[in-house]
């Protein structure tokens, strides 16, 4: 491929984009917010309490609605690629490789992920079931990212970034909303949604969602693997009793079959085959919030919810079930007119079912955890309206690890009510895994006679990982029309995981054949470094033409204690540079063209080449209430590999296709 063609091209293209918007005069701009209005948007992810962004000494990236109706992204994942330092690969037709700041992979296990305040972290593998994490896009509010650790707050496992997922309140879905969509890999999807008001303070809404999705294009001489379908219901209602009050109730229930290829080993001739039978997951929650205010200074929020899901033929052919009851209570207060204080506790209990395979066998079957949880953090004002002080920690009690206490200091400058500069150092950590610490995993058999397995067997005695960061940013204003966010960090990882390199023998234990096998277990002694640049630019060029730029750059060096690196974290598969520019452009007579260029470097690993793709959605609003559609997706390649086969399951890589599809929006 011509990059530097492609490049010269899409510069070209903005030209004449912004040449159009000029020729077009003025008139009344489509886009939601100014760039003032965005940086004095209130975010609550970094302090757990609402903030203006311009006031918030972390890298936040906020991907509102009108990001999201604009991408013309259809899953979550791919919209957290405009997000920069986040780093986004399609696996195959529905898995995802999704990390922040290196260490990505499919069991990626360094970012925590929120709906709603619900956390979607599973302790099985210590990561995200991304097929699964679905919900109305356009019930989407917003989406607040965090790149840097959490932990102070969020407890374990923010080690690397947080994403927050906020839907709107029933009070904001009034009404109805129809959507349809279909092309050649949007083999058909709609949704139906309707909200309602009872009484003067009672707001409710109800939705169902369905896709049917195809695969993306086997790499050469594999087969390829991917299709996904997904029924999903649910409901949302607020209640306002009175001022400052607020009590949510909202629950969805889902069912999703995705596509899977994966080799398996067997004890006989040939042994390995493929397996190509689906995961099939069906599960939901049910999740009650009350926030109430005392007076203008001291707010409560109470917080509860119960998630259970049951994958079939998960990751290794196993069957997994769990339930989650979280319960988490928060205190803000100024105890005097210099000082705020957050405070919360927590307490989590996770409980699983795991019916093993011949691949893998968990010991003990079943498992319970408990958590529980305190936190407080304070905002000092070190010089009124300059220069404030943020200094937090939060402690944990695990049962296989005991305690863990992970502080942060932040420094916030605002030299002026337009710029704002931030510093911070801070602890955070991630807890061993159910797979890591009790799983024996069944690699490959060796055609021997008699067989020999070879294994991995879990760790009970692993310790937690850690890091230490330190960050410093920028946020601004730098007129009324460019607004620029930079964020510069220094990572240093502790105990990572690896395997230790000498192989051990034993027999192989029921329900599997007794055989005499061998297997590795995981360490803690692997060390990390990184460190890097990101920046976000945005430019209002026209009333009608918007256009954000996005850049990261990372150095990942990973340090095994016997030099060879867990297929989990390798450095070889962060790519070094990325970068996308976005262009809004508001047209007559209600049409909107958005375009998206996006560059990822390359991966060592595989190696997977750089790639450079546009996305492109042209939207025509014929009525208020009813809008159409065209989306291309990938248009710069007929098919491109994003992720490089895992070592681990060997599951099917594809090449992500070309899409093209039509798409229909009715509010009654």
């Amino acid at each position: 491929m011509n990059y530097p063609l492609i490049v010269f091209r899409g510069l070209n293209l903005l030209v004449v984009l912004l040449c159009a918007s000029l020729a077009l005069g003025a008139g009344k701009p489509l886009t939601d917010f100014s760039l003032e209005e965005l940086m004095a948007m209130e975010v609550t992810t970094q302090a757990k309490t609402p903030q203006r962004l311009s006031q918030t000494p972390a890298a936040v990236f906020v991907i509102t609605a009108d990001d999201i109706r604009r991408s013309g992204a259809v899953t979550i994942p791919d919209v957290l690629r405009m997000v920069p330092g986040m780093h986004v690969a399609h696996i195959d037709g529905n898995k995802w490789a999704v990390s922040a700041r290196g260490f990505n992979g499919r069991f990626a296990n360094k970012l925590l992920v929120l709906i709603d305040g619900r956390s979607v972290y599973t302790p099985t593998f210590s990561g995200v079931y991304w097929d699964i994490q679905d919900t109305l896009m356009e019930d989407i509010e917003r989406i607040e990212v965090i790149r840097g650790p959490g932990g102070s707050l969020w407890g374990a496992n923010a080690v690397n970034g947080i994403v927050n997922i906020i839907t709107k309140s029933a009070r904001d879905t009034q009404g109805g909303l129809a959507t349809a969509r279909a092309g050649n890999l949007e083999r058909g999807s709609g949704a139906l949604r309707y909200g309602g008001k009872t009484g003067d303070n009672f707001y409710w809404r109800g939705f169902v969602k369905y896709f049917d999705r195809t695969r993306h294009h086997g790499l050469p001489g594999e087969t390829a693997e991917g299709d996904w379908d997904s029924l999903r219901g649910g409901f949302r209602s607020d209640w306002y009793p009175a001022a400052g009050e607020q009590f949510t109730l909202q629950g969805e229930a889902h069912q999703t079959r995705a596509g899977a290829l994966r080799t398996e080993p067997l004890f006989t001739a040939p042994f390995a085959r493929l397996n190509d039978e689906p995961t099939e997951t069906d599960g939901g929650f049910l999740l009650a919030r009350r926030s109430w205010e005392t007076d203008d200074s001291t707010r409560y929020r109470l917080q509860a919810y119960v998630d259970h899901f049951q994958r079939r033929r998960n990751l290794l052919d196993e069957d997994e079930r769990r339930t989650t009851l979280d319960l988490d209570f928060q205190h803000e207060f100024a105890p005097n007119a210099l000082l705020d204080i957050t405070w919360g506790l927590g307490y989590r209990v996770s409980r699983d079912a795991i019916d093993s395979g011949q691949v893998i066998t968990y010991r003990p079957s079943k498992k319970t955890d408990h958590l529980l949880s305190a936190f407080a953090q304070a905002e000092l004002p070190l010089v009124a309206e300059r220069l404030t002080l943020y200094a937090g920690a939060k402690a944990e009690h695990f049962e296989s690890v005991g305690l863990e206490v992970q502080p942060s200091l932040r420094l916030l400058w605002t030299p002026s009510t337009r710029h704002s500069l931030w510093l911070s150092a801070s602890r955070a950590v991630r807890t061993p895994s159910r797979t890591e610490e009790d799983a024996l995993i069944v690699l490959s058999v060796r055609p021997f006679d008699p067989p020999l397995p070879l294994t991995s067997a879990g760790n009970t005695n692993i310790a937690t990982e850690k890091v230490t960061a330190f960050e410093l940013g920028y946020r601004g204003l730098l007129n009324d029309r460019v607004s620029l966010d930079l964020a510069t960090f220094f990572n240093f990882y502790d105990d990572l995981r690896n395997f230790e390199g000498v192989p051990a023998a034993f027999v192989l234990p029921p329900p599997l054949p007794p055989l005499d096998a061998l297997f590795t277990t995981r360490n803690s002694e692997t060390k990390a470094r990184s460190h890097g640049l990101e920046a976000a630019l945005s430019w209002q060029a026209h009333e009608r033409l918007r256009l954000m730029g996005a850049y990261s750059y990372i150095l990942l060096h990973v340090e095994p204690r016997l030099g060879e690196e867990d297929f989990d974290f390798s450095e070889e598969k962060t790519p070094r540079h990325q970068a996308s520019l976005r262009a809004w452009l508001d047209l007559p007579h209600n049409l909107e063209l958005n375009t998206w260029l996006r560059y990822v470097d390359a991966l060592e690993r595989g190696p997977v080449p750089s790639y450079l793709e546009l996305d492109t959605k042209l939207a025509w609003a014929v009525r208020d209430n009813l809008s159409f559609a065209l989306v291309g997706r990938n248009l710069l390649d007929s098919r491109h590999q994003e992720f490089p086969v895992e070592s681990f399951l060997k599951n099917s890589v594809t090449e992500v296709r070309r899409q093209i599809f039509a798409e229909a929006i009715w509010k009654f």
